[in-house]
């Protein structure tokens, strides 16, 4: 029996419309768990546990949200949250703007999201490929690509470069005085010099070779990322640099205030994979200040666009 085109779960409005009936992204069998977490309200205490798994940890830890915690939204903000994944940042942007749509392509992921939020009333989950949503004609205040951009090849469909034409779709359903984010892992960022493995290959060294192996996602330099989101038509970029990451960000600097030698204390961690250890990233880190080139070896970026 074919399901509705939506359906509620809690105050969550999910909507099938534009579902083909298979989830092509998943962690596999862990996400039955990350589910009946989810269905028993269990998410933030199962994240926080000594005992939890790295996908537990990974997509139900409340820390997730950090990296768009401290923006000052308005509260009238309709927002858009490409690839919401399990909603590490859904219920932050339904507490903090006025509506969330999420563009997410696996029904259970949409699910386990729906549940950790059904307790608001101001999301609806739209499971499909983004690109559908792109004719449709709405348009949003906020539009984030959270952890999604360097997937752009593998799930978004374009001839030429499909990290130009994803970002191209998220300036088109920005209003003109709207705001994109933006956070993805920089490809040079000091964490892979010093023997962390690249985050979606987990190979060693292998965004800096140039992903001679290729692979389902792709990572830039700051200099990269500006140039194509200056390309895509965004004029107004103001880059941060989420320390140590953007997925578990403790502090988020700028280019109006870069860390000072010192701040930058804790290794990164290679969390659910093993690592070797090249050098000292605090002293390491400390000089690259010095010289002023953090912005350069920033292990992560977030980028807030502007038309």
């Amino acid at each position: 029996m074919k399901e509705s085109p939506q359906i509620k779960i809690g105050g969550v409005t999910l909507d099938l419309s534009a579902y083909d009936g298979q989830d092509t992204y998943s962690d596999g069998p862990v996400e039955d768990e990350l589910l009946e977490i989810a269905r028993h309200g269990q998410s933030g205490q199962a994240a926080s546990s000594a005992d939890s798994s790295w996908p537990v940890f990974y997509h139900l830890h409340p820390a997730r949200a950090n990296i768009l915690a401290w923006y000052d939204f308005s509260g009238r903000e309709n927002a858009l949250e490409i690839g919401a994944g399990c909603g590490a940042l859904t219920g932050l942007l339904a507490r903090r703007c006025r509506s969330v749509t999420c563009s997410e392509i696996s029904l259970k992921r949409s699910q386990i999201n729906a549940y950790r939020h059904q307790d608001l009333s101001n999301i609806t989950i739209r499971v499909g490929n983004f690109a559908d949503m792109v004719s449709s004609g709405a348009r949003y205040e906020v539009v984030t690509l959270i952890g999604v951009l360097e997937y752009a090849a593998s799930y978004y469909p374009a001839d030429g470069s499909p990290y130009l034409a994803l970002l191209e779709a998220a300036r088109r359903l920005l209003k003109p005085d709207g705001v994109l984010f933006v956070a993805i892992e920089n490809r040079f960022g000091l964490k892979y010099w010093a023997g962390a493995r690249e985050d979606h290959s987990a190979r060693l060294y292998d965004s800096l070779e140039g992903y001679p192996r290729g692979g389902k996602a792709e990572t830039f330099s700051r200099s990269q990322l500006e140039a194509l989101m200056r390309e895509a038509g965004f004029s107004r970029l103001v880059f941060h640099y989420p320390y140590p990451d953007y997925k578990f960000a403790r502090e988020i600097y700028s280019d109006a205030r870069l860390p000072q030698p010192g701040e930058l204390k804790d290794p990164v961690h290679n969390y659910d994979l093993d690592r070797v250890i090249n050098f000292r990233e605090e002293l390491v880190f400390s000089e690259i200040i010095r010289a002023g080139q953090f912005p350069f070896f920033s292990n992560s970026f977030l980028v807030v666009a502007r038309i």
